[in-house]
């Protein structure tokens, strides 16, 4: 048994180089990497032709600039390995890693990103890699669903301070359950291939936000 450090790589969706300016918490940074560089790391994880990753990256939109975002962070952790080189078994930190930071506290950011600011931001490729060699070694990763708005998500530099004050301010789950209720359709809109169906799903969240406030105001008559 080694320690060894594990690293985290979460591909960004519909987003451009605006997104460089955000800051996180715990460990997380978001960053840029050219789009042939980036091709060649995920071949290397995946053992997957170029053209392959190319395609990948098309469908789920992950491509801008001729560049790839992503947010990426990493932990140490003890680790065992065989004769072969590869894993025997899962980091002992992966579980917190992934629950407590990347469940618990990115997921829900990014969720209040959209929230913040119209586009489809999202995180549909996740890799959890560690360096072997000077060799990028791959032992878990994540795909996201293909059913996504292709929306862009552009932050004008103005904006920052009040979308870095929502992050901040702001907790998931909402404690008002038609509030909640009014962010689960507000967030199906953007799930939902069929523009119809989406903006159905748009306005349900609308008029729910608007009976939250009603019923809020209600209260002190």
């Amino acid at each position: 048994m080694s320690k060894k450090e594990i690293h985290f790589m979460g591909l960004l969706a519909n987003t451009d180089s605006s997104i460089l300016n955000v800051r996180l918490d715990h460990g997380f940074k978001i960053r840029a990497i050219s789009e042939k560089e980036g091709v060649t790391r995920l071949s290397t994880f995946e053992g997957l032709p170029s053209m392959e990753i190319y395609k990948k990256l098309m469908d789920f939109n992950c491509r801008s600039e001729n560049k790839l975002y992503y947010i990426d962070n990493s932990f140490e952790s003890d680790i065992e390995m065989g004769n072969d080189g590869a894993l025997t078994g899962f980091p002992s930190g992966m579980g917190e890693f992934r629950n407590n930071l990347v469940h618990g506290y990115l997921d829900p950011v990014i969720r209040l990103m959209r929230l913040f600011k119209e586009g489809n931001i999202c995180m549909p490729l996740e890799y959890y890699y560690f360096i072997d060699c000077d060799t990028p070694k791959l032992f878990s990763s994540e795909d996201g669903s293909l059913h996504v708005s292709p929306a862009p998500y552009k932050l004008k530099s103005s904006g920052i301070p009040d979308l870095q004050g929502f992050i901040q301010n702001t907790e998931l789950p909402f404690k008002e359950s038609s509030l909640q209720l009014a962010f689960g359709s507000f967030e199906l809109s953007y799930q939902i291939r069929d523009r119809n169906m989406s903006f159905l799903s748009l306005m349900i969240s609308f008029i729910g936000h608007r009976l939250s406030h009603l019923l809020t105001y209600s209260l002190f008559l």
